[in-house]
């Protein structure tokens, strides 16, 4: 069946290539067959050829962290789910393939208002944003959240689940072209990250800030911590600008902020994933959370969408037959 495999560390694309593999077999007790429809090419996805991720599998090995399929087959005693159910696939699962054997219990179903595309980006971007929501802070209505990367896919899901609680969103983007986007996208307030941070921060010094969210690293933490209250929560979940943070000491001494790191892929926060998806399908209005997509590749099509992935796009992979 095909596939897209590590074939060797280094370069993302260089060392990805398009390959037949082996079929995963039938499913066993309380496991499913599922085909793959879409997979992401994630940041995360792209860390492994480079060497940086903490999963190195030796080569040639499928990679893929998430997607959305449709269930094939049942293995006996499998549970929750029936032949037909679109389904959001679990978190590592080497999804960038045709078919892909994975536990029942592992795997949450697609409503009928989202698509698969979009269904496809739910593990990372929706769990991560759901977890970053609920697991550091008790934020109350009224309460404010900020964050960089603001046209990023969780940024989309920490949007969405935020007007779902009554929080208000501050939303930080590199282009003042993105600002309007990322209004329409419904958070409440958005700045350039270029901006003066004084001069934002008074601007709403009307709302507690309580938690800050930063996934680009460098001088964009620096800047979501300025806008963090006293004593309030910056967590850092990535660094996709590969710079490490910057954080004044005066966040540190005079406002007494606690800094705190995330990761999906921990043993602790694995556990959740299931849960917090589950959670987050029953917001309201879930289907109008869009993701857009710069492309949608065929498998044989890897090197263009991994080419594009690595310009910061978000792509998407295609294995419907």
């Amino acid at each position: 069946m095909k596939s897209i495999s590590l074939i060797k560390y280094g370069d993302a694309v260089e060392g990805t290539r398009f390959l037949d593999v082996e079929e995963p077999g039938q499913a066993g007790p309380g496991e499913v067959l599922v085909k793959v429809d879409y997979a992401p090419v994630n940041f995360n996805d792209l860390m492994v050829p480079w060497g940086i991720y903490p999963w190195k599998p030796e080569p040639p090995a499928v990679l893929g962290t998430e997607g959305a399929g449709t269930v094939l087959e049942l293995g006996q005693g499998a549970a929750g789910v029936k032949v037909g159910d679109r389904v959001v696939l679990p978190f590592g699962s080497q999804t960038w393939r045709e078919r892909l054997v994975v536990n029942a219990s592992d795997l949450v179903i697609v409503p009928p208002e989202m698509s698969s595309e979009q269904a496809s980006v739910l593990t990372i971007n929706g769990a991560t944003a759901w977890m970053l929501l609920h697991d550091f802070v008790d934020l109350q209505p009224g309460d404010g959240v900020v964050f960089g990367a603001a046209t990023s896919g969780v940024a989309r899901w920490l949007i969405a689940i935020a007007k779902f609680r009554g929080l208000r969103t501050i939303g930080l983007v590199r282009r003042a072209a993105d600002i309007e986007v990322v209004r329409a996208a419904g958070c409440d307030f958005v700045f350039e990250t270029g901006s003066d941070p004084k001069a934002a921060k008074a601007s709403i010094s009307d709302i507690p800030i309580r938690l800050g969210l930063d996934v680009v690293g460098g001088a964009v933490s620096a800047l979501v911590a300025s806008f963090i209250d006293f004593r309030g929560h910056f967590v850092s979940y990535g660094a996709i600008s590969k710079a490490p943070i910057e954080m004044p000491v005066w966040n540190l001494t005079f406002k007494d902020i606690t800094i705190r790191g995330f990761f999906e892929g921990s043993e602790e926060n694995l556990k959740k994933i299931v849960p917090a998806l589950q959670e987050l399908l029953g917001i309201d209005d879930v289907g109008t959370v869009k993701q857009p997509f710069a492309g949608i590749f065929r498998p044989e099509e890897a090197r263009a969408a991994l080419t594009l992935a690595t310009q910061g796009r978000r792509v998407l992979l295609d294995f419907r037959s």
